[in-house]
């Protein structure tokens, strides 16, 4: 059967996850959020750092956000999942890999709209941080959990976030159409990181 590839989230802590909630990648609808457009992400994560359950603002909160920055690249937050019933669950959701999402909730303050070619695209250039939430399916596809692959067995220097340059790690050499897509999956990756930069 072979070594499995197996990725994990990354912690800081005991249940201390790093996120990414935003990236300036065209989402869902088309349109760009300028990371560095957050305007309030220090009052956020001092005042009301809120982490819900599918952008449900009457419910309560899953988890709080206890750090963050954001660059050209991303708003990454460090959260926490909140120990409460419906906070484990999320938690176990997203640590066993049944889900990876995040989407944030905003409020624009300006934009800009930019013709592109024959699609007329709109970048939200200034928007406060209103929550972030935990989602099956995000307007982003790329605001995820961070992962790593965990060392175990045959060597393979795999890439250990989407977004920003860290440190690599060896990882086990799957076998047979895993290895193909692991492989073809990486050098997509590699290759969206290069075109970034």
């Amino acid at each position: 059967m072979g070594n499995k590839t197996i990725f994990k989230c990354v912690k800081k802590g005991d249940n201390e996850y790093q996120i990414i909630a935003s990236t300036p990648d065209i989402d869902r609808d088309g349109e760009i959020v300028v990371p560095t457009g957050v305007n309030n992400l220090d009052s956020y994560l001092k005042n009301n750092p809120v982490i819900l359950a599918q952008h449900d603002w009457w419910g309560q909160p899953i988890g709080k956000a206890v750090n963050g920055y954001v660059d050209d690249n991303g708003l990454y937050l460090d959260i926490v999942f909140a120990d409460t019933q419906l906070g484990k669950e999320y938690e176990y959701l997203y640590s066993d890999g049944f889900m990876n999402s995040f989407s944030i909730g905003f409020s624009v303050k300006s934009f800009e709209d930019k013709q592109e070619g024959d699609i007329k695209r709109r970048y939200f250039t200034e928007w406060e941080l209103l929550e972030v939430s935990a989602v099956t399916i995000p307007a982003n596809p790329n605001a995820n959990i961070l992962r790593e692959a965990e060392k175990a067995g045959h060597e393979l220097t795999a890439i250990k976030s989407l977004l920003k340059n860290s440190q690599t790690q060896t990882v086990p050499v799957p076998e047979g159409d895993r290895a193909k897509a692991l492989r073809s999956a990486t050098l997509r990756l590699a290759d969206k990181i290069t075109r970034r930069n």
